[in-house]
């Protein structure tokens, strides 16, 4: 996918970039030069890595030709019907003007009916205010989309804001977290960036395990391709782990966090830690104290995601 569109209208600019097509990434380091954010699954290094399926960038410039929005559709391949795709925009954490936001969701609609091979297209809303969240979803409902069933979303989530110093955000957690975080090195532990690929199937096997726990299926995940992506782009992807300093197999580690930074917000998108304690610890406790670095470079402001789909009299577009 490598084509790039233009579309004007009277105001703004649509252009649509392939992920193959060489300004891209410098179109991306323009956008952050002028503010507009992109969650981590919508940038080049995301697929650069090996991660997530293909996808085109769409960027929203106004008269002046400067860059004020920016999304990226994936396109999935259709296991139902090979040859076929199902386009979904991730993490759309928007606030933009009605003309800005109409001329995107116009155009990207547009396109998904213009190839006769997408299947559904799935945009998801993801933003803890309401009435921002709600406004786009009325806009897309007025182009046919309707929220889908079965939203993928999270029942609870907890967002800690990160416009403060490092020191009043740990003096705000809980007394017995912040001696958790203090005690690791009397226990012989020690937090490190995971760099290794090495440590791929143990990162592996510790989401397993944490997953089995509470009877949940670990995701497949390429952690060889995740350290690559954390080792090139460290601020937007950061892998760490609590090892045991005294072993120097691969059960030193003992627990991770990966961390994303997805533009407006930063997230821990896994974590992962053995139920067996080791100098003392629970694995309650080594949770605690792999998450606390990731806390340090990156601002959580992390609320549900709405999905939504559209249909049309022709052909389904939607979830």
């Amino acid at each position: 996918m490598s084509e790039s569109r233009v579309d004007w209208s009277a105001d703004v600019r649509v252009e649509i970039i392939g992920r193959e097509d060489a300004t891209r990434a410098r179109r991306e380091q323009a956008l952050v030069e002028h503010g507009v954010s992109l969650p981590l699954p919508h940038r080049t290094a995301w697929h650069r890595a090996g991660i997530g399926a293909d996808s085109m960038l769409l960027i929203i410039r106004d008269g002046t030709e400067r860059p004020t929005a920016a999304l990226a559709i994936h396109c999935h391949p259709s296991r139902a019907l090979p040859g076929h795709a199902i386009w979904r925009v991730e993490r759309l954490m928007w606030r933009v003007s009605d003309n800005v936001r109409d001329a995107a969701f116009d155009a990207v609609v547009d396109l998904a009916r213009s190839d006769a091979r997408v299947l559904r297209l799935v945009i998801e809303l993801f933003d803890r205010d309401v009435a921002a969240r709600e406004k786009n979803a009325r806009a897309l409902a007025a182009r046919g989309f309707q929220r889908a069933q079965v939203p993928r979303t999270y029942a609870e989530t907890i967002a800690i804001d990160l416009d403060r110093s490092v020191e009043s955000l740990f003096a705000s957690i809980h007394p017995t977290a912040r001696r958790h975080v203090r005690a690791i090195g009397k226990h012989g532990l020690e937090i490190r960036t995971i760099d290794d690929p090495r440590s791929a199937p143990r990162l592996a096997a510790l989401l397993a395990e944490t997953m089995a726990r509470t009877g949940g299926s670990p995701s497949a995940i390429d952690w060889r391709a995740v350290i690559r992506l954390s080792n090139t782009e460290p601020a937007l992807s950061r892998l760490v782990g609590l090892f045991h300093r005294e072993d120097s197999s691969d059960a030193a580690l003992l627990a991770f966090a990966w961390g994303c930074n997805q533009g407006e917000y930063g997230g821990i998108s896994f974590a992962g830690a053995t139920e067996v304690a080791r100098a003392g610890s629970t694995s309650a406790e080594l949770r605690e104290v792999t998450s606390a670095p990731m806390t340090h470079s990156v601002a959580f402001r992390i609320s549900n995601a709405i999905s939504v789909r559209a249909s049309s009299p022709s052909r389904r577009i939607g979830c």
